[in-house]
């Protein structure tokens, strides 16, 4: 694909990974202008990855990429099995994913409002499945 036809920088799959699930998937910055290589990320530490190295840059894709890293973590790698355990380790991963790059103020926002989102929701009585689909949405709503 050349670079006149990236679609966009950072986005949600449904079904993106090789596996069939939901993946992350995102333009490698560091290959522009001479070729758009996309990365496809299954989890939270790929996406983190991706940021370190600056694959992932610029204000606005950091916060899209930190709120769609915890939706990654939602879908593919909590093993929590109450609302209060899933909203615990969510915030270990939001602190985990804004770490990648501390002055990258984006990057933080982005995972505060995954999180923020995912405590008012539960407070509303959102049982898990409901919550983990509504942190999906709510991220993509994000980008």
């Amino acid at each position: 694909m050349g670079v006149e036809r990236i679609p966009k920088t950072v986005w949600w799959e449904q079904d993106g990974g090789p596996d069939g699930k939901p993946a992350v998937l995102l333009v490698d910055q560091t290959k522009l202008p001479l070729a758009c290589d996309i990365l496809t990320c299954t989890m939270v530490d790929q996406v983190c990855d991706a940021i370190a190295r600056l694959a992932l840059r610029g204000a606005p894709a950091l916060g899209v990429g930190a709120a769609l890293a915890l939706a990654l973590w939602s879908e593919r790698e909590s093993t929590d099995e109450d609302v209060d355990a899933y909203l615990t380790s969510m915030e270990q991963v939001a602190d985990e994913v804004a770490s990648v790059r501390p002055t990258a103020v984006n990057l933080s926002w982005g995972a505060r409002q995954v999180l923020e989102f995912a405590r008012e929701t539960a407070q509303g009585g959102a049982d898990l499945a409901v919550l983990k689909c509504a942190v999906v949405e709510f991220a993509c709503k994000i980008r």
